[in-house]
């Protein structure tokens, strides 16, 4: 809905605020995300984006998105945050493999050093993406991630009548 991905835009820019071009071209965007990992997104009659984004902050409301008047654009800005992240998450697990590899990366980083102390053979990021993928899929997405040595994989357990499997192929 609407509503879910502005907002999910709004908190991915950590505090600052962004104008409602650069609004309308983020929902593309991530619209375009959504639909290519198998999600759905609601159409209204075929309604221009902006019209869609102008709809989706009515809902949302000056309680969860404040606006800047007076520049060249109305420019919008996430106010509750906590609050908000309630309608990221109705799309956060279409993107559950993509945050799993990232964080195994980010983690790699966050150790220090410098460039060559923040490499990561494929070996070990296979086996960290392993372990998160234990501690958070089975209680939390109910997702396995298969790793293999060129592709990475992951079978959807989330409803027993339906499993899907998706494949990426790694360079």
């Amino acid at each position: 809905m609407p509503p879910a991905l502005v907002g999910t835009v709004l908190l991915t820019l950590r505090g600052r605020g962004v104008g409602k071009g650069e609004l309308v071209r983020r929902l593309d965007w991530l619209c375009d995300r959504v639909r290519a990992k198998g999600g759905r997104v609601a159409h209204f009659y075929r309604s221009p984006t902006d019209q869609v984004v102008d709809r989706a902050l009515d809902v949302l409301g000056p309680k969860l998105v404040g606006v800047i008047s007076g520049l060249a654009e109305p420019t919008y800005y996430a106010v509750d945050r906590f609050q908000l992240s309630f309608y990221r998450n109705m799309l956060i697990h279409l993107f559950i493999t993509e945050a799993l590899v990232s964080v195994a990366m980010y983690t790699k980083i966050k150790q220090g050093g410098g460039p060559t102390n923040q490499r990561i053979t494929y070996e070990a990021l296979r086996n960290q993406v392993s372990f998160l993928s234990q501690v958070c899929c089975d209680s939390y997405f109910s997702c396995i991630i298969i790793l293999t040595s060129h592709s990475f994989s992951v079978a959807n357990l989330s409803s027993p009548r339906r499993v899907s499997l998706r494949t990426w192929k790694t360079p």
